[in-house]
């Protein structure tokens, strides 16, 4: 029974086992090594040996703290289930967040970059509006220079030849 509750590695079930053993088998040892001392007929030790045993029922406690030991042994382990299942929660959220944080810092580093593009944008369409202004300019200043040209050549034309 040691064995056994050793190889699953529960604390509480060593600890019963253990205390299952000292009040079962030390007994037993005991009355064993008494009637093989006082060495009388094998079938009168026998007798001897098995005269005063209770068997204790294994389905169910012998007794109000046993049933308690139980009750409590019950609770501890329903507990410790339930904070088991509570510590895979909460990593499993841990996980979420931390895939939801992923997503954000790379929408984030996204928004920086457009952003960016769109100054880029905003600069680029800012230096062709000058520049059309500026040519528009130099457009009206040269179609007013020919206008001036060819009223003077007009003028000339009309005064040199009266």
């Amino acid at each position: 029974m040691v064995g056994m509750a050793e190889v699953e590695g529960d604390i509480l079930k060593i600890d019963r086992a253990k205390q299952l053993l000292e009040r079962d088998v030390t007994p037993l040892l005991k009355e064993v090594t008494k009637a093989l001392d006082e060495g009388g007929s094998s079938d009168g030790g026998r007798q001897e040996l098995f005269a005063g045993y209770n068997a204790p029922d294994p389905f169910g406690p012998s007794s109000d703290t046993d049933r308690l030991i139980q009750d409590s042994e019950s609770l501890l382990r329903e507990t410790q289930a339930l904070c088991a299942e509570s510590e895979q929660i909460g990593e499993s959220t841990l996980h979420r967040l931390g895939m939801q944080r992923e997503q954000l810092q790379i929408a984030s580093g996204r928004l920086e970059d457009t952003a960016n593009a769109a100054d880029q944008a905003r600069m680029l369409m800012m230096e062709m509006g000058r520049r059309a202004f500026r040519n528009k300019m130099f457009l009206y200043f040269v179609i007013t220079l020919l206008v001036f040209a060819n009223c003077a050549m007009l003028y000339r034309l009309f005064f040199k030849k009266h």
